[in-house]
């Protein structure tokens, strides 16, 4: 990797500062171009993939563990556990504006109107919902948080059917392409600095795989230690 490119990966992964400008050295020159809260970028993003992660968990370790005969319940527990996990880091960022990493508190000095539309617009063409659908679709994920998974709601309780997750991980592929069309719009041509993360569904297949190749693993273990205790007895 050349070293300009390595100095502006390095600038803009651990020099995340809370203001509005950030300095970003290239050629000799300065650019005050970027103007996001970095702090909120870098935590919001990282709760997104975390939402990815456990929602890939939840459905590797159920798609992997339907079969077994021994240990049905840990394995229903711990997948629904990863689920409800994944409700909750969905929410942080595409829940109730309140929430300290949504994703509107990106900017650094009050919402960016342009930015917020764009953002909207991708959720319903990746979602390929209408606006009253992804509104409904959003009630729906907040009550299931609300009202279920991280509150009892016994007076409301949450009845209605559980929220198709495809959608969910829809609106995070969306909200990735986005960063990186924030980034790449604002930093112009004078700092071309590229995020190289890989695309979100692809980090769900393969958590989805890690997971269930686990599953496989622990089974085939518990398969051998049993037959050896049974040819000991």
């Amino acid at each position: 990797m050349p070293v300009g490119t390595l100095r502006r990966w390095i600038a803009f992964w651990y020099n995340l500062p809370a203001r509005v400008a950030t300095r970003m050295w290239v050629g000799g020159e300065v650019n005050y171009a970027m103007k996001y809260n970095f702090e909120v970028l870098s935590r919001q993003y990282a709760v997104v993939a975390l939402f990815v992660r456990h929602l890939a968990y939840a459905r590797g370790l159920k798609a992997a563990t339907e079969n077994l005969k021994d240990h049905g319940e840990f394995w229903g527990s711990t997948a629904s556990a990863h689920l409800e996990l994944a409700v909750v880091e969905w929410c942080k960022v595409f829940g109730s504006d309140g929430e300290k990493t949504h994703w509107k508190n990106i900017f650094a000095e009050g919402a960016e109107e342009q930015a917020i539309e764009e953002f909207r617009r991708r959720i319903l063409s990746k979602t390929s919902l209408a606006e009253k659908q992804w509104k409904a679709y959003h009630k729906t994920m907040l009550g299931l948080r609300n009202k279920f998974v991280a509150h009892l709601d016994l007076s409301k309780p949450f009845n209605e059917p559980t929220p198709i997750f495809d959608t969910a991980l829809q609106v995070a592929c969306a909200y990735q392409e986005w960063v990186k069309w924030l980034i790449r719009a604002s930093v112009g041509r004078f700092t071309p600095v590229i995020w190289e993360d890989p695309a979100f569904i692809s980090r769900y297949e393969e958590w989805k795989a890690e997971a269930s190749s686990i599953v496989s693993l622990l089974a085939k273990t518990y398969v051998k230690a049993s037959t050896i205790r049974s040819i000991g007895n």
